[in-house]
């Protein structure tokens, strides 16, 4: 029996490094190997291992409206962050769902699997069976598929369009990032050069939950001179409330480089040699657009107001101003008023001293208990159809509850702690 020293090598070790090992295993060392490597699986802290999200996105144009009438492509991403190579083959089958409202159809698929269940009579709910919600390690850059939709010509102006993509995976650490909300409004043209808003929970009027942290901007532009643009670029001052490292470009209608100023929190996307036609010779192709994401700092308060403004550069050109996005951070009752109640959940008794009951007709997922000011105060993952809350640790005043249920509604209420 020989005496060997044993030295960890952390440097290629991706995500958190804070680990642990597999379980043991036995490896053989060559008698004459006098230095050798060898690969030992790692886990990362507990609860933080595997996470699929999910996303989805319009490919087929950058207006801040829909158009009765038209035709719509969108695609649908999803990505899984893997913080344990113990579990990198593990197998994860689950489900994707896409809710369309009532005035939009889904007319075909693209590219992709084929939806394996289509429910309603106006074809309102597709769901897909996914295999495996593999490791990818990339940031909203695997495509699951892309379909297209036809808006109704009984949708009516001014109303909201919203579509909400749920992901249910077998294994997941973190749901929050398993829904999310896409949402346009109905109308008619637009003013090309323009930015909107993307966010989880986004309201008509703009408003998102206070407990957002993910946003997602798009800024477009159009050549609406008599040449061709050769070069254009696109200058945005990030709100001071954003996260500017955590800046990432998720789409761009042509290939974009960006230059980022942490003192100034400019950041301008280059758009060079592009040769953009004008509107006059190539109305269709003198369009194009940047999409990025971007994550707030931690603890911006509620009531806050995020602003943007985009700059648009052809060529030599005077610059052209996007809108300005307003995006005010509120208590999550603002969509609806006892909401829950229009989704099947109750809560008893309201008031209460220290316990709460919710119930539901379908099984409950996730559970966030926020404070008058929006702050997270609890947050309980489930799978029966009643849950008690225990309130016992937190001062009497009035909270805020949001639900999300297994089949991808969700809801809000009020209650009150005696």
């Amino acid at each position: 029996t020989n005496s060997y020293t044993m030295t960890h090598n952390s440097t290629n070790l991706t995500g958190p490094l804070s680990v642990t090992p597999c379980s043991t295993s036995a490896i053989i060392i060559p008698p004459s190997a006098s230095t050798n490597t060898f690969q030992f699986g790692y886990k990362a802290a507990a609860n933080n291992y595997l996470d699929p999200a999910v996303y989805l996105s319009r490919l087929s144009s950058t207006s801040p409206s829909v158009i009765p009438g038209a035709g719509v492509i969108f695609g649908a991403f999803i990505s899984t962050y893997l913080y344990n190579n113990c579990l990198s083959n593990l197998p994860n089958p689950g489900k994707l769902k896409v809710m369309l409202p009532k005035f939009a159809n889904y007319a075909s698929m693209i590219t992709g699997p084929t939806p394996t269940v289509v429910i309603g009579a106006n074809v309102d709910t597709l769901i897909w069976t996914v295999p495996n919600f593999s490791y990818t390690n990339t940031n909203w850059q695997n495509t699951f598929c892309t379909f297209s939709v036809v808006i109704s010509t009984t949708a009516v102006p001014g109303n909201t369009l919203n579509i909400t993509t749920v992901i249910t995976p077998s294994l997941d650490s973190q749901l929050p990032n398993n829904t999310y909300n896409w949402s346009r409004y109905v109308g008619g043209p637009f003013d090309p050069n323009g930015k909107y808003t993307e966010a989880k929970g986004l309201m008509a009027n703009g408003d998102v939950p206070g407990n957002t942290t993910q946003f997602y901007y798009t800024i477009g532009f159009q050549n609406v001179g008599t040449a061709p643009a050769i070069n254009v670029k696109t200058a945005d001052t990030i709100d001071v409330n954003f996260d500017l490292n955590t800046l990432e470009v998720l789409q761009s209608s042509y290939p974009v480089s960006i230059q980022k100023d942490l003192v100034s929190r400019l950041v301008i996307f280059n758009f060079n040699g592009i040769n953009l036609p004008d509107a006059i010779s190539d109305e269709p192709k003198s369009h194009g657009f940047v999409k990025y994401g971007i994550k707030l700092k931690p603890g911006v308060p509620v009531n806050t107001v995020l602003k943007n403004r985009a700059h648009n550069y052809f060529d030599f050109n005077e610059p052209v101003a996007t809108n300005q996005t307003n995006n005010k951070l509120v208590v999550p009752d603002g969509i609806e008023n006892n909401s829950l109640q229009q989704i099947g959940i109750k809560a008893m008794p309201n008031p209460f001293a220290e316990q709460l009951t919710l119930s539901a007709e379908a099984e409950i997922q996730q559970i966030d208990v926020y404070d008058q000011l929006g702050r997270l105060q609890k947050s309980l993952s489930t799978n029966g159809k009643e849950q008690q809350i225990d309130f016992s640790n937190l001062n009497s005043g009035i909270y805020f509850i949001r639900v999300q249920l297994n089949d991808g509604r969700s809801g809000n209420v009020k209650v009150i702690k005696n």
